[in-house]
């Protein structure tokens, strides 16, 4: 699906998933931070932190007017239309500028897929108020991964203003690392790894070949 040049996705690996007095977890991880990502841009944490408050605050106020559990925001599956599960907890680290959400999934069966590692992380859903080159502060394109700087006539780090979230989504997105921390309510803990992708055997893979070879006759 290709998107609007303004939008875009970001992806972070969870770093907990913590059992509580209820049925459900609470996972923790990054929503965003100032620190280059994968697209080498990077967020700037003054634009974002209202922004998040923003939406954390029409969800929260939208569901104490209704009388229902309070929401603290949206979290979709894959970025979809279906309803994966809530926010519940927002931080803010100042000092170290990253924006830190805690969620709880809608029922077991996504609860399921998170403890078996089939969602590794969050991925959040916005636009662009601006982009600039961070070196020499350059304006450039709202564009995901347009990161060439004119003036200094090379591909560089972006920093970038927060417009708008969206949503934030449950994403099977391949991450680094061992997978995120399981926080037990005994307080024991462990290490759930990532599911990793299937490999297509080598036979399926030349049924199909057939078959599109059969489709094109």
């Amino acid at each position: 699906m290709t998107m609007p040049n303004a939008e875009f996705r970001k992806f972070h690996e969870f770093t907990k998933m913590e059992d509580g007095d209820g049925d459900l977890p609470t996972i923790w991880g990054m929503a965003t931070w100032e620190h280059p990502d994968s697209d080498n841009e990077r967020c700037d944490y003054e634009t974002a932190k209202p922004v998040y408050e923003a939406w954390s605050s029409k969800a929260f106020k939208r569901t104490k007017n209704a009388g229902q559990e309070i929401s603290l925001g949206n979290i979709r599956l894959q970025h979809g239309s279906e309803v994966g599960g809530k926010a519940t907890k927002l931080h803010f680290d100042d000092a170290a500028k990253e924006v830190w959400l805690g969620s709880e999934p809608i029922d077991e069966t996504v609860h399921s897929a998170l403890k078996k590692g089939h969602y590794t992380g969050y991925s959040q859903g916005g636009s662009y108020a601006w982009r600039a080159c961070d070196t020499c502060e350059t304006p450039l394109p709202l564009q995901q991964g347009n990161n060439f700087c004119p003036e200094c006539d090379k591909y560089v780090v972006v920093r970038y203003g927060l417009k708008r979230i969206a949503e934030v989504s449950y994403v099977d997105s391949p991450a680094t690392g061992e997978g995120f921390e399981h926080v037990k309510r005994n307080g024991s803990r462990e290490i759930l790894k990532f599911a990793k992708k299937q490999e297509v055997p080598p036979v399926a893979k030349e049924t199909k070949k057939v078959r599109d070879e059969e489709a094109v006759k």
